[in-house]
């Protein structure tokens, strides 16, 4: 057989846009369901006849400009579909309340979905494994000693084993732009909501030049600023930075995974060898044992000043583990690589943290004349290689700690631009933040991070102000994750109660946090506990009860900055606290389950060890049974709602380009509607994966039909696992696209 084209804007006999299709338009499924088997050809969309035939000067032409045209502005965000405010056909949206926009907005953000479960993974040890850890705990181990290291960074662990379970939880159900920074708007007060996403967003942009001098002051170890003025090794891992930015999610995670490789692997390395070092196997054979703690005055340096004054710098090194939920608007299946990323990811991190640090406080004394605070050019690592005398070894691992830094500064990057879009996208943000590109590049909110880091070039002008510029930059960013770990124990907390309120049951959940709600009650306590404490010792310093201003001030620049915020959006917007029965629950939840799903798990529930249950139904206080929601909330409430008021503007426009951004905003709707639909397993008859999984499993012949389908039209990419899912807003002509609907109404039937 052969594929009927359908009739395209390149055919003027033809009326595309408000006419039926002809009764001769095959569609691309069924052109897979209608293919003779029994003959060779493949049939296949006609924008793929020739592609063996173009040559390969026309091929290379193609490729570059679809690399210019992937900085152009998503079609899902054109100007010919977009109100005053940049939302998505907002000239409809009057009539609804403001959160209720900013969270279609996040929900619907076209954000590349192209991550798994590895590089969530990749993304969070990047971002934490870095300055904090190799860096950063000299200043801790200088400060509070052996003792306040293991002590403060043990407490945060925990600290963030509440906050993560409760994110994972959040970020399963409600996939969306912003992650938390959504979340706050949503469940507690969009004034609160905009003061710690911005304050959030500043504390990453900041610490992108933090970064970057220290990776300069790394490279003192080598005398680099003898080879090249420091303000060359600035320019050069700036522009690093910002041309691993400027390519899509994917580009960015691969290069992460490479970063995390190495630094996975040196800290492995480092505990082996610190391990040996300490047991004598150094090259001067010397036992140290537990000297180091026994050293006077003890493991405990400076008392509990000491100790409370370790947590902001366990906070700093901790910082970015949130980063897993951020990427969930770009994650191709949240609801199985989140969890999983959550809990390996954590593992990984912790074990790794506290297990290299307690051997660097067994091998390396707190009084090293290295461990000289922020300014320091020298990491605990190092130091203890060196000290054991061990030649060539220190220079590798200074090298591993560049590389470390480097990475993290590649992080701020990705996280300070998606937290601004999704400032922008809830209408809290100048519209232009909002812009992403056909490639789903956050690229305006990437260039506006990128100017925070011409701040490192202070790096140049001498050590004092480098140092003191160092110091200032981390009290900006130092409480800013207590700030964003308590907001997301009280999102949950606030979500937990608003779904108990609006009669749903945590059986339907897909995912639920392992801590449960007394972990977010933890959890928030806990970060309450730190920041009292860190206010008692900015206020007195070691060995004085008199109050220091300048050290108050540096510790706490974070608050003054979110309560302006805070109570300036209050005061201007007049905004309330959400009650719990108000909260918007619809828009953009996909993480639930169906009844067969939720009896399939309760069997598998019934065969668990008494410990797994007893751990697994302890801190579920809200696990009774209650009536489901009578139909899925996606369906209920975005699609029911949106989708007529798509297809009257369609019926009422007579602008071809119009008509194709209003095409492209209705099939995300009606894709949106299969994922949700999938993810339940209710068995629509419109579940395109599935049927296109059935066809792939008859022939190989179809399977390659399948692959040069899905490789003709990035629009559209299908799996067995994942629904139809809209990754690129570019039809080759809006004729294809009312064929998709075609197929979309009357899927192909098997047996």
């Amino acid at each position: 057989m052969s594929f009927v084209p359908t009739p395209t804007p390149d055919h003027p006999s033809q009326n595309v846009i408000g006419s039926p299709l002809p009764s001769t338009a095959v569609p691309w499924g069924r052109a897979l369901e209608h293919h003779d088997h029994r003959h060779e050809s493949i049939a296949y969309p006609p924008s793929l006849a020739s592609e063996h035939d173009t040559p390969l000067s026309s091929r290379i032409k193609d490729k570059i400009t679809d690399f210019r045209d992937g900085f152009r502005r998503h079609p899902g965000y054109a100007s010919g579909s977009s109100g005053s405010d940049g939302s998505l056909l907002a000239e409809n949206w009057y009539q609804l309340p403001d959160p209720f926009k900013a969270a279609y907005n996040t929900a619907n953000a076209p954000l590349s979905r192209k991550l798994g479960s590895r590089h969530l993974q990749v993304i969070v040890l990047g971002c934490t494994i870095g300055g904090g850890l190799f860096s950063g705990s000299s200043t801790a181990l200088a400060t509070g000693g052996p003792g306040a290291v293991m002590v403060c960074y043990t407490f945060v662990s925990i600290l963030m084993w509440c906050t993560m379970q409760a994110l994972a939880e959040l970020a399963v159900v409600y996939p969306v732009a912003g992650s938390f920074a959504a979340y706050s708007n949503r469940f507690i007060d969009p004034a609160w909501g905009f003061a710690q996403n911005y304050t959030y967003a500043l504390s990453w942009a900041v610490t992108l030049p933090l970064e970057l001098v220290v990776a300069v002051t790394t490279l003192d170890y080598w005398n680099m600023d003898q080879v090249a003025p420091r303000v060359v090794w600035v320019t050069l891992f700036f522009v690093v930075i910002a041309a691993f930015n400027l390519f899509g999610i994917r580009v960015y995670a691969e290069i992460e995974n490479i970063f995390v490789t190495v630094k996975v692997f040196a800290v492995i390395s480092f505990i082996i060898l610190g391990i040996v070092i300490n047991a004598a196997g150094g090259p001067d054979g010397s036992y140290l044992g537990a000297k180091m703690w026994r050293k006077p005055p003890g493991p405990f340096l400076n008392g509990v000043t000491g100790v409370v004054s370790v947590f902001v710098n366990a906070a700093f090194a901790f910082g970015g583990f949130e980063l897993l939920g951020l990427a969930a608007a770009e994650t191709a299946n949240p609801r199985r690589s989140i969890p999983a990323a959550t809990k390996k990811a954590y593992a990984t991190l912790t074990s790794f943290y506290l297990v290299s640090l307690l051997v660097i406080t067994f091998i390396v004394p707190f009084d090293d004349p290295g461990l000289v605070g922020l300014g320091s050019s020298t990491s605990p690592f190092v130091i203890a290689i060196q000290s054991a005398g061990i030649m060539y070894l220190p220079d590798l691992f200074n090298a591993v700690v560049l590389l470390a830094v480097l990475s993290v500064a590649n992080t701020c990057v990705y996280a300070s631009s998606r937290v601004l879009a999704a400032i922008a996208d809830q209408g809290q943000g100048p519209s232009g933040l909002r812009f992403i590109d056909k490639e789903g590049r956050p690229m305006i909110a990437t260039i506006v991070t990128l100017f925070f880091g011409f701040i490192a070039y202070v790096a140049a002008l001498g050590y004092q102000t480098e140092t003191e510029v160092f110091n200032w930059l981390l009290s900006i960013c130092g409480l800013g994750s207590f700030f964003t770990w308590g907001s997301i124990c009280l999102c949950h907390i606030r979500f937990r109660a608003a779904w108990k309120a609006q009669g749903n049951s945590l059986d339907q959940l897909a995912y639920r946090s392992q801590a449960g709600l007394v972990g977010s009650y933890v959890g928030l306590s806990l970060n309450i506990i730190v920041f009292l404490a860190v206010l008692w010792t900015a206020l007195f310093t070691t060995g004085s009860w008199k109050p220091n201003i300048k050290n108050f001030m540096m510790t706490y620049l974070t608050v003054p900055i979110l309560l302006i915020q805070y109570f300036g959006y209050k005061l201007f917007f007049k905004t309330k606290i959400l009650r719990v029965d108000k909260i918007d629950l619809v828009t953009g939840c996909v993480g639930l389950e169906d009844e067969s799903w939720i009896e399939e798990r309760k069997e598998r529930e019934a065969d668990w060890p008494r410990w797994k249950k007893i751990a697994r139904s302890a801190p579920l206080p809200f696990s009774q049974r209650q009536p489901t929601m009578p139909q899925h909330p996606f369906q209920r409430a975005t699609v029911i709602r949106q989708l007529p008021v798509a297809m009257a503007s369609l019926a009422a426009t007579r602008s071809p380009s119009k008509a194709s951004d209003i095409i492209i905003f209705t099939s995300q709707l009606l894709a949106l509607l299969s994922q949700s639909v999938n993810e339940t397993r209710a068995g629509w008859d419109g579940n395109k994966a599935v049927e296109f999984a059935q066809l792939t499993k008859a022939t190989g012949a179809q399977k390659t039909t399948l692959r040069r389908w899905k490789s003709a039209h990035p629009l559209l990419s299908t799996s067995i696992h994942s629904p139809l899912r809209i990754t690129d807003s570019s039809f080759s002509s809006v004729a294809e696209t009312l064929s998709l609907f075609e197929y979309i109404r009357s899927p192909p039937s098997h047996t």
